[in-house]
């Protein structure tokens, strides 16, 4: 097994462990918060993500594909982090009475209060971190990631239950974040004890400028439509966007996440060796779309027994929202290997100015559409996805010569295996609830929770119809992903036949 298939699976195993986790968290917190409480929480998360981001400054990202890395890059990168977080910490700390005036929530400020205090802490694990996800050593990371977050979302469920409301998810992040270091330290005590220094600050400056210029334009487009509800449509509004949002995240964090975790330094490593970078980018648009665009067309169809399960029926509102951006999901599963890539081989200057001719046009129609309806702000997301397609194919048609018919040859497959998903899981739902055949034929919500506590007939069923089709699919249609399929039953019953029990 290859190591970049080997790192891919234990990601894998590491994402989904989490989703679990967090599957539990959400269930809970969903019930626990009122939509208004969760809301103060997400418009400081969405401020906070803004922070973080020129707090990381592209310095993990330097670390993993530098060609010609020594402990005093590391050393200087440890130091530039420090300086950065703990200065970012301080504006922060300044920034959060007036946003919590121009938001008029109180709540905020102590939300943004909390969170500050993770900039203190997270640059120490930083190198160390860096250096697993270089030598692609997903174990160990799975093995961090594990422990910080299940003890993070204990912390959160037990500090909501106990009436700390908006405060629970903040001081459970603080926690997390520890314990991750705490982690890190065993691991890699090296990398986590060391002296900062600013010998190299020069050379990671002229990277980090540019990489975390892209990813600070790109997480204020991911951000601002949050951001821009929360002050025009109201914090319920945001509350239920981001209920929608959290759908879905089920793919981004597990297989998305899975996906890009190793994507950069796969890149990197294929860079650095001089290979032509076309089959395997095509390779990872079809595994990728593969997986998503069934995932998001079943989700879009379930939207509303998945939303009652997970949050409960105060959340309904949040199921046409969730439809919508579904089709916007399907789309940036095909961008989303743009930055990786342009990173990777060292454009990162072009990469910030993709980032940008991709974000203001999103700010703009988020804004616009913010001024009719919610269900306006999510289509303008699609439109704005749309725009971002157009934008990384011409990035990665100029650099590695993969342009928009190379991408339709990639995933062309992909398309007709998300037919074939789709039309399995709708087979239960026009047998057994003949209500949802004229719903789902006018491409519309309809009520389909009407089997009690368990929604076997609405959720059940037609998620193991449309698993039972994408993989009778994979196979028909010869996806790429069937490979993949085989060669993971294969380790698994080898594991299986070795296993001691």
């Amino acid at each position: 097994m290859s190591k970049t298939r080997r790192a891919v699976y234990i990601s894998a195993v590491a994402r989904y462990s989490d989703m679990i986790v967090q599957f539990v968290s959400v269930m809970l917190i969903a019930r626990l918060l009122t939509p208004e409480e969760i809301g103060v929480f997400s418009i400081s998360v969405a401020v906070i993500a803004l922070a973080q981001t020129l707090r990381e400054f592209g310095l993990g990202a330097y670390v993993v594909q530098e060609r010609e890395l020594d402990r005093s890059h590391i050393r200087s990168a440890f130091g530039v982090a420090l300086v950065l977080a703990w200065t970012i910490a301080l504006l922060i700390t300044a920034a959060s009475g007036p946003l919590a005036i121009f938001y008029g929530r109180e709540g905020i400020r102590d939300v943004l209060l909390v969170l500050a205090l993770t900039f203190l802490i997270s640059p120490i694990g930083l190198p160390a971190q860096a250096m697993l996800i270089r030598e692609l050593q997903f174990g160990k990371l799975y093995l961090v990631q594990l422990v910080s977050s299940a003890i993070q979302v204990a912390v959160s469920i037990t500090l909501a239950a106990l009436g700390f409301g908006y405060l629970s998810m903040a001081w459970a992040s603080l926690v997390g974040g520890l314990v991750g270091i705490t982690v890190l330290s065993v691991l890699k005590p090296d990398l986590v004890f060391m002296l900062p220094s600013l010998s190299a600050w020069r050379r990671i400056a002229a990277f980090g400028g540019f990489a975390s210029g892209a990813n600070l334009v790109g997480t204020i487009g991911v951000n601002m439509a949050e951001l821009i509800i929360g002050r025009m449509l109201g914090f319920s509004a945001v509350a239920y966007y981001s209920r929608a949002m959290g759908l879905l995240n089920i793919f981004r964090s597990t297989v998305q996440a899975t996906v890009m975790s190793v994507a950069l330094p796969a890149f990197a490593d294929q860079y650095r060796a001089g290979i032509d970078m076309r089959p395997d980018y095509g390779r990872a648009a079809a595994l990728m779309t593969g997986l998503a665009w069934p995932f998001y067309g079943v989700l879009a169809l379930l939207a509303q027994p998945v939303i009652r399960l997970l949050y409960g029926r105060q959340w309904d509102e949040a199921v046409v929202i969730a439809q919508i951006l579904c089709a916007g999901g399907a789309v940036m599963a095909v961008v989303i290997l743009g930055g990786p890539l342009l990173t990777a081989i060292g454009e990162v200057r072009a990469n910030l100015w993709r980032e940008t001719a991709i974000q203001v046009p999103r700010a703009a129609f988020t804004l616009v559409a913010a001024l009719h309806s919610l269900e306006a702000v999510a289509v303008a997301q699609v439109a704005a996805y749309l725009v971002a397609l157009a934008f990384t194919q011409t990035s990665t048609r100029r650099f590695i010569g993969f342009g928009m018919p190379e991408l339709v040859r990639s995933t062309w497959r992909s398309l007709a295996l998300t037919a074939v998903t789709l039309a399995a899981a709708s087979l239960p739902l026009l047998l057994l609830l003949p209500n949802a055949a004229a719903g789902i034929a006018a491409g519309i919500s309809s009520d389909l929770t009407d089997d009690g506590l368990i929604p076997w007939r609405s959720l059940l069923l037609p998620s193991l119809f449309g698993t039972c089709g994408w993989l009778a699919g994979a196979f028909l249609l010869d996806h790429p992903i069937r490979r993949e399929i085989v060669v993971a039953c294969a380790g698994g019953a080898r594991w299986a036949r070795t296993a001691r029990f």
